[in-house]
């Protein structure tokens, strides 16, 4: 699996009848050895059967692996990432990706998806920017969703034929 990018220019989705778990189980194959390497435990839990989606399967990848690789990341040596997949109600099929980091600083929440953002000294601040313009081209949402024991994203995206 190749991926585009698509900060700033954007590229026209490549849409094709598709499933989310296999978007990440494709994701999570390229990224287990730098997980293993990088000693940070991953494991991928699907809640039911997911439903298909009208989507461009690369460009979510692409969304994906920059999530799983800023969790690995923040979760550090020992830590834990855990992808969960879920269709919800009212047709959505939800991604979420929690680890064990600390989470970012409060002081920047609000500029999370911004561009050149980041809090790691070799950072470029671009993961969670490119990932919110590939799922937002799909009409989908991604957000931060803090817990009070994890660091959590959530990507949501419309089951079903997309109406663009």
């Amino acid at each position: 699996m190749l991926f585009r990018s698509a900060l700033g220019r954007p590229e026209k989705l490549r849409r094709s009848l598709c499933d989310l778990g296999t978007v990440v189980n494709d994701v999570v194959f390229l990224v287990e050895p730098s997980f293993r390497h990088h000693k940070v435990r991953l494991k991928v839990v699907q809640k039911g059967e997911l439903e298909t989606l009208e989507a461009d399967a690369e460009q979510l990848g692409q969304a994906v692996m920059n999530l799983v690789l800023n969790a690995r990341d923040a979760a550090g040596p020992g830590g834990w990432v855990r992808l969960e997949l879920a269709t919800n109600e009212p047709g959505q099929c939800v991604l979420r990706v929690f680890d064990s980091g600390p989470g970012p600083p409060p002081e920047m929440h609000g500029q999370l998806f911004e561009a050149f953002t980041t809090s790691k000294p070799e950072g470029v601040g671009l993961g969670l920017a490119v990932a919110r313009q590939i799922v937002e081209s799909h009409r989908g949402t991604l957000r931060f969703a803090p817990r009070s024991d994890t660091t959590c994203f959530e990507l949501c995206l419309q089951i079903g034929r997309a109406h663009v």
